[in-house]
């Protein structure tokens, strides 16, 4: 039956299902298995158990609960309520005893229709029990005609149980109107038809099953009800969807991704109803390749359902929730201050608010929670209209460039898991109730995109903390839905907090395997001879399943234990092991294997990693090209030494532009605070600065940068051209250790370069590219030089900067706008001495000062002053012949070791300078505080094949010259030159050592005599 407006506006659910039935009786409606009901048959029995219903005192209002088993009794029993002029409240009854307890004393229900199996479950309760099979013949005996009710649009329908912050659910109060205006919209947008088949697969405790249920039945479409068990299995989902004939679908995004996990092919003939949760546009495009269409819903069960639509179309913009359905109307609105006065404004722009909803949508209320009601549901600022009203959803949203709405996360801590709404509070609630448990949080975790999850927090109380997570969340299993139970219980001995003593959840720390499960000793001699080093390393006793970079292990400490374990054990690991096997059972397995092998090969960084990890994914191109002076500019890398100095001359070049800056940070104000600490750090910050640079949180070892698609494709839109500088520099640490951030940030950087329009790149590289024994017969080494196999490098960095620069070489050929700056070894300030205390050569410095003793070495050093180098790329970048090109930014000095080591003494830092064998051996002796302990393997360790150490294989060291011809070029006739390292410039290093606390007094007397 075609619904229009007029024609519905006081009309009940129910008689839309009994104007159906006049028109198509013997049509099938219901199916179940091998079970169906014509609309005639379904509408019969619906109407003998109303007549009942009423006989026992259902009216207008009455709360009648139902708690069945996914059956055709299941869609009796709904309609059966409605008819008899009552509202259903659904029972779960998959729910803990405790749940369903909580809200049949809170609905004081009267009536309750279930199954004789399942009333045994329902206890504490007065209603009359109305069993739908036992009671049956009974039933029967009433009259098959419709029954006459009293239920107008205004009546409620349902009351739906939803989480509560408190503890304990909150019942959700919907009335016939706004069901059937709901209805009314969805006939036409997804749009259901007679000739539809409607696959259901929702617990009725869900308040998207109303669409599933009643909207077929109002247009003499064919429901397929499937069990519990079928919903959550994806090969018999699947099976299901191609022999059942389904037309339409409703699910959210995880069941959506169950079936893809399978490999499911799809149906051509499906339209997909996708909600409850957000959907990805990389969900959504693989959905798109299946089915006939997708339709991305949103919406509270407070606006009933889904007040939202959008046809999602393929390709690669951002998924907004699409228009508002009938009568309903959405606004993002701006929270007023605490100033007198103040009022709900509208957003301005791209500016975030929260999403309120108006219209004939809107719950009564919360079932006796008036003051909840008073605070969600509010008067509409903009109408004269004191019965206006709108809902407040919790949503944080802002609208995209193209006027489209965008859900971008929640103002509370309310959630949605796999399509149900979660309040955190209900299940902190809970746990707290347990005995041993002295406080908790709970938050959502997304460690890999696409996969939320659950993790409790808990402080256990004193002298009762023998309790295990897995028996905690067997605890919680009994009290809360499976979906409600944290994937995690994690024990901490405190919660950290906020400067306003607020639980600072941002804080929490990242869940590991030592935190969930019981601490298992060493089995073994080895694994016990490991725990000894690992304890006297770490200072405490660990687990032998316990991630040492996640136990307070760091570079410093991984070089130590490494060499400790080599020593111990006569073998010869590398890093690498480390890495791949970071715990001490797994690296009991890699010793064993290479003490009965010989070798350590299977466990090192295998080329054919690298080179696939080289290959730019085909999706990687270059779309129009639009020229324009720059005004909004992306960096990466702005907190590192590099990028920081790099930063101040975007900012100084480019006068009115806006600097847009990846950075890791728990909020925007710790991002900014990052920032200006990295400018104050090097001495470079001005005030005018901060207006004008705009931290971007994210991660540049995560998939889109670890922005999410709507924040990558907004960037993508905003930006003009990139600077990326950002990389993880360590000449200590393997491939695998710095592929994350060093290629697959590349990666994503070329992805945010063309995912909405070209945006040229300025790539910083490394003159290290080049340190593979594939080079040491040339003399010179060309800019115009191509990249050779990657076959021949000594370490990791070398490695991931190579696979790296393969990259962005690959996008350059396809089209897009790149220059690459090979950095050779970048050293301080030239003139105020601000320099990274973390450098190799800053380390080398402290280091011999901190043993008084050097090698007496005639290394020829090629150190650059790093201000020059910004000033050379800030320039550079902005010539448009630059475009395709590749700069060699290297000093033309060199500074021997020797000519060091005397500066050093001539400034009254004693140091002696002794054959490098002998220093050699001394370097290996010093204490941990040494500044150079954590890097000693690359002045000690003969690199495999040769007889020279790391140190003397890298461009620091290199016999071989590096051509600069096209930036010798592209800085003709400006004052933009390279400053030699002399005494003066070490004096200036020194005194920045000195005022930022690197060097102080006694640092020349750490020293071992």
């Amino acid at each position: 039956m075609k619904l229009n407006y007029q024609g519905y506006q006081d009309i009940a659910i129910h008689q839309l299902v009994e104007k159906q039935v006049l028109l198509t009786p013997n049509k099938v409606a219901i199916i179940f298995h091998n079970q169906q009901l014509t609309y005639r048959e379904l509408n019969e029995k619906a109407n003998q158990l109303a007549h009942y219903l009423q006989s026992l005192g259902v009216a207008s209002e009455t709360l009648v609960g139902i708690c069945v088993e996914r059956s055709l009794d299941m869609v009796i029993g709904l309609l059966a309520i409605l008819k008899a002029g009552g509202a259903y409240v659904p029972l779960d009854p998959s729910y803990p005893l405790e749940r369903l307890a909580f809200m049949l004393e809170d609905s004081q229900l009267s009536v309750l229709v279930t199954q004789q199996h399942l009333s045994e479950k329902l206890t504490s309760h007065s209603a009359k029990i109305v069993a739908l099979d036992s009671d049956w013949e009974v039933i029967a005996e009433y009259s098959h005609e419709n029954p006459i009710n009293q239920v107008c649009a205004d009546n409620l329908a349902y009351v739906i149980y939803t989480s509560g912050s408190t503890g304990k659910p909150k019942g959700v109060e919907i009335v016939h109107g706004a069901v059937v205006n709901f209805l009314a919209s969805m006939q036409q947008e997804p749009g259901l038809t007679s000739q539809d088949v409607l696959l259901a697969v929702t617990t009725i405790s869900f308040d998207i099953a109303v669409l599933e249920l009643f909207l077929p039945l109002t247009v003499g479409a064919a429901t397929v009800i499937v069990s519990r068990e079928v919903a959550a299995d994806a090969i018999q989902l699947s099976k299901t969807i191609n022999d059942s004939g389904a037309t339409v679908m409703q699910a959210t995004p995880a069941t959506w991704r169950m079936l893809l996990a399978i490999d499911w092919e799809g149906n051509q003939h499906l339209k997909i109803l996708c909600g409850g949760e957000v959907l990805t546009r990389h969900l959504a495009n693989q959905l798109l390749e299946r089915s006939s269409s997708v339709w991305n819903m949103y919406g509270p069960t407070e606006t009933t359902i889904w007040s939202t639509v959008d046809k999602v179309e393929p390709g690669d913009r951002s998924i907004g929730i699409g228009r508002p359905i009938l009568n309903t109307q959405i606004y993002i609105l701006k929270e007023p201050s605490r100033r007198k006065n103040d009022v709900l404004k509208p957003v301005f722009g791209e500016e975030e608010g929260q999403l309120y909803i108006g219209g004939l949508g809107l719950a009564r209320g919360y079932w006796n929670r008036p003051d909840l009601t008073s605070e969600k549901f509010i008067t509409y600022p903009f109408s004269d209209e004191p019965t206006d009203i709108l809902y407040k959803t919790g949503d944080l949203a802002r609208y995209l460039p193209d006027g489209s709405i965008c859900i971008i996360g929640r103002i509370d801590h309310q959630v949605k898991i796999r399509g149900h709404r979660i309040e955190l509070g209900d299940i902190e609630a809970t746990l707290s109730q347990h005995h041993q448990v002295q406080e908790c949080v709970v938050i959502v975790r997304e460690d890999s995109p696409g996969d939320m999850r659950l993790v409790a927090y808990v402080v256990l109380k004193p002298q009762l903390s023998n309790i295990r997570s897995a028996q905690l969340r067997a605890w919680l299993k009994e009290k809360l839905p499976d979906y409600m139970v944290p994937a995690i219980v994690m024990s901490i001995d405190k919660l950290p907090l906020t400067p306003n003593y607020k639980v600072d959840r941002r804080a929490l720390p990242l869940p590991t395997l030592d935190f969930m499960e019981e601490f298992v000793h060493p089995r073994t001699d080895l694994e016990k001879q490991l725990s000894q080093i690992w304890t006297a390393i770490l200072g405490l006793e660990v687990d032998i399943y316990q991630n040492f970079l996640e136990s307070g292990g760091n570079s410093l400490t991984s070089a130590v234990l490494l060499y400790r374990i080599n020593e111990t054990f006569k073998i010869e690991l590398p890093l690498e092991c480390l890495f791949k096997a970071p715990t001490i059972a797994s690296l009991a397995e890699v010793i064993q294997s290479v003490q009965a092998s010989g070798s350590a090969a299977p466990f090192t960084t295998n080329l054919d990693e690298m080179r696939a990890d080289a290959v730019l994914e085909p999706t990687i191109h270059p779309l129009t090209t639009t020229k324009t002076e720059p005004q909004h500019i992306f960096l990466t890398g702005a907190t590192g030494f590099i990028g920081a100095f790099l930063l101040k001359e975007l900012l100084q070049q480019n006068a009115q532009a806006t600097v847009y800056c990846l950075v890791r940070a728990n909020s925007l104000d710790a991002a900014s605070d990052r920032l200006r600490q990295s400018l104050e750090r090097y001495e470079i910050w001005q005030e005018g600065f901060g207006k004008r640079i705009v931290p971007v949180l994210g991660d540049l070892s995560q998939p889109l940068l670890g922005l999410s698609e709507a924040q990558f494709r907004e960037l993508a839109d905003r930006i003009e051209v990139i600077y990326h500088s950002g990389a993880s520099v360590n000449l200590v640490y393997p491939y695998t250790a710095l592929r994350g951030t060093n290629v697959f940030g590349t990666r994503e950087v070329l992805r945010l370069a063309v995912y909405t329009k070209t945006i040229p790149v300025h790539y910083i590289s490394t003159l290290d590219v080049f340190q593979s024994s594939e080079y040491q017969d040339k003399t010179v080494i060309l800019e115009t030089d191509d990249l050779l196999s990657g076959e021949g490098y000594l370490d990791g960095y070398s490695q991931s900067k190579w696979v790296a620069e393969k990259l962005v070489l690959a996008a350059r050929d396809r089209g897009l706008p790149c220059c690459i700056y090979r950095l050779g070894m970048i050293t301080g300030h030239s003139q105020t001495g601000a320099f990274q205390p973390s450098n190799m050569i800053s380390r080398m410095i402290k280091g011999f000062i901190q043993m008084g003793y050097a090698p007496k070495w005639e290394l020829k050093m090629n150190l650059t002053p790093v201000d020059y180098v910004a000033r050379a790329i800030a320039y550079l970048s902005c010539q448009p012949e630059s475009y395709g090109e590749t700069f060699h930014l290297l000093s033309p000095y060199v500074l021997s070791l020797n000519e060091l080591v005397a500066d050093l003494n001539s400034l009254s830092y004693p140091v002696t300078a002794i054959p490098f064998y002998q220093w050699q051996a001394k370097l290996l002796d010093m204490p941990t505080e040494n500044a150079l302990t954590p890097m000693a393997s690359l002045f000690t360790k003969k690199v495999s094949n040769q007889q020279k150490t790391f140190i003397e294989t890298t461009a620091l060291a290199s016999s071989q010259v590096f051509d600069s011809r096209n930036t010798q070029m592209g800085l003709a006739g400006t004052d933009i030159i390279c400053s030699p390292i002399n005494s003066s410039v070490l004096k200036a290093y020194l005194s920045y050592f000195r005022r930022c606390g690197f060097l102080t007094q006694f640092t020349h007397l750490t020293h071992i005599s």
